[in-house]
């Protein structure tokens, strides 16, 4: 929980993303009851069909089932698919985190706010990614394209608007950023 009465706006950004992280990791696998199997939502996909229609919007994608890379105009793109916890990523590397100023942290939090869209950035192994987290089993063939799409505006507009594609939020005070 962020506290009310909190006047610090970068403690309030850091708690916020360390919730966001910690519900992700909470959601990240399914009950017990439902390991055995997962339940499909109409028009979802199987790993299978992800990795069939992730191949048709790039030239060509190696690596083994749940763990496939492509290139997208010399950019790299992952693939990472988990069906028995109905869960599918797609990350693009952004920029090291031993070269990133730290004035850029509150920037990522606040664009994972406004303006990223479905994506978002998030820091991992020394490294900032562009990173798009969904479930499997819901997933449809336009998300996918999206997903693509997005994760690569983050790559391409990363310092400087910081954005996932052509909408961009107002911030609380109003102001579009």
């Amino acid at each position: 929980m962020i506290p009310e009465n909190s006047s610090n706006p970068m403690l309030c950004a850091l708690l916020c993303f360390a919730w966001t992280l910690g519900a992700c990791s909470t959601f990240s696998t399914l009950p017990e009851e439902a390991s055995s199997g997962v339940h499909r939502v109409e028009g979802g996909m199987t790993q299978a069909e992800l990795e069939l229609a992730f191949g048709d919007l790039v030239d060509a994608i190696e690596g083994p089932p749940g763990s496939i890379r492509s290139q997208v105009a010399g950019v790299n793109v992952y693939l990472i698919s988990e069906p028995a916890k109905d869960r599918m990523r797609l990350i693009v590397p952004v920029a090291g985190i031993k070269t990133l100023d730290a004035r850029y942290l509150g920037t990522l939090l606040e664009a994972n706010f406004e303006s990223t869209l479905e994506a978002r950035y998030a820091i991992s192994d020394g490294a900032v990614h562009a990173i798009f987290i969904h479930s499997l089993s819901s997933l449809t063939q336009p998300e996918v394209e999206s997903a693509l799409r997005q994760v690569l505006n983050l790559k391409k507009n990363f310092g400087t608007s910081f954005s996932g594609g052509e909408t961009i939020f107002n911030t609380p005070s109003g102001k579009p950023r």
